[in-house]
């Protein structure tokens, strides 16, 4: 086993992540920015499952992505469940049954080797804290659990329960502090909020920017995962429900397991592209007026942030704009329950209000610069993590 070599003058922080990077989803886009633009007195160590359940890029490129930061690989057995989580009961046999008998029967045989690794720092930060920090009890590091994949909140009764656990200190007490974001922390009182902190995710105000059209054409866009909680077959439905006499357009950009049934859906007025490069995103957002996210099934959305600096008008639900409530209060983004019906009555006031989404694209792409740059948003989350440090 790889030591960690010690220099008592940085800060040696270990990210352990769910999923494998080169899967490069949202949590792999976020860990790619607290990569590049970490502070010079911090190491950094990303620890990976093995097993990449839906690559869509190449080890090589995960290399280049993270030559910054050291890499390392464990055996994701929690990663291999994901399957059974698709389903409600699966769900419940997972997080009830195989995760808690999986951590008894892993701590001190297959996983010992990757508990003995993360020893080695002085912090470690969980993207997923209902996987691998089961495996960890307190010692003399500092320990972050967060909710890039674990969405405690308040948009149903199991998730109302699993805020209240945590907080109450019932669940995850190995824990030393806890990354909320927005939509979470703001459920918390005042004098619950020792252990935790709000920092939203970011954008690259520089990379997404608006885009002046010309063509009088009203484009919607869907973007992510197609998969069914991301709200494609919603969006398609609701578009199909449209009455105007504008010439409307969707926009669909993503891959996953309904690919196949989205091709099928495509035609006339709707436009299925694909999986889209890194490089192409920003033309492909900017070129459309109006970003149709009903998702059921995000913490803090990147794509979202990514519409928002191009100026896009977004309609998503209520738990999502949450995270980004000064856009909300500032009209840029609408609300709609992530149903047929109350997406499309969304979508048709959209098109009423096309003339004024157009005039404010540059006022909206401002505003995200300001508040949720990159830049400003790691430098936050370190000097957040060195005063952990400090205060230890």
């Amino acid at each position: 086993m790889e030591t960690l070599k010690k220099n008592d003058n940085k800060i040696r922080l270990a990210f352990v992540i769910s999923s494998n990077l080169r899967e490069w989803a949202g949590m792999e886009h976020v860990l790619y920015q607290y990569c590049i633009n970490k502070p010079e007195g911090i190491d950094i160590v990303i620890f990976e499952p093995e097993l990449a359940l839906n690559p869509r890029i190449s080890e090589e490129k995960v290399r280049e992505l993270f030559k910054d930061c050291t890499i390392r690989n464990f055996k994701g057995y929690f990663n291999k469940l994901s399957s059974l989580e698709k389903s409600g009961i699966g769900k419940v046999l997972t997080e009830v049954i195989f995760i808690p008998v999986l951590a008894i029967l892993l701590k001190y045989t297959f996983l010992k080797e990757l508990r003995s690794q993360l020893g080695q720092f002085d912090v470690v930060y969980f993207f997923n804290p209902n996987r691998e920090p089961k495996l960890l009890g307190r010692g003399k590091q500092i320990l972050i659990g967060s909710t890039h994949a674990w969405f405690p909140g308040n948009s149903n009764l199991f998730k109302r329960l699993e805020l209240k656990l945590l907080v109450d200190g019932l669940i995850m007490r190995n824990l030393n502090y806890f990354h909320f974001f927005p939509s979470q922390f703001n459920l918390l009182k005042s004098e619950q909020r020792e252990r935790f902190f709000s920092i939203p995710n970011g954008v690259d105000s520089e990379k997404f920017v608006p885009n002046e059209r010309e063509e009088s054409n009203i484009k919607f866009l869907f973007l992510a995962r197609l998969e069914e909680c991301k709200g494609i077959l919603t969006v398609i439905q609701a578009f199909k429900r449209l009455q105007t006499d504008k010439d409307i357009e969707l926009h669909i950009v993503g891959s996953g397991t309904l690919s196949s049934q989205i091709e099928r859906e495509s035609g006339g007025r709707i436009y299925f592209h694909g999986f889209v490069s890194e490089d192409d995103l920003p033309n492909v957002i900017s070129s459309c007026d109006i970003f149709v996210y009903p998702s059921r099934c995000d913490s803090f959305s990147l794509v979202v942030l990514n519409a928002l600096s191009c100026g896009l008008h977004v309609i998503t639900t209520t738990e999502i704009s949450e995270n980004f409530y000064p856009m909300f209060e500032a009209g840029f983004i609408t609300t709609a329950r992530p149903e047929i019906d109350d997406t499309a009555n969304a979508m048709q006031r959209a098109i009423k209000n096309i003339e004024s989404i157009r005039t404010n694209k540059i006022k909206c792409h401002n505003m995200v610069k300001e508040k949720y740059d990159w830049k400003k948003i790691t430098d936050e989350f370190y000097a957040k993590i060195l005063n952990m440090r400090k205060n230890f």
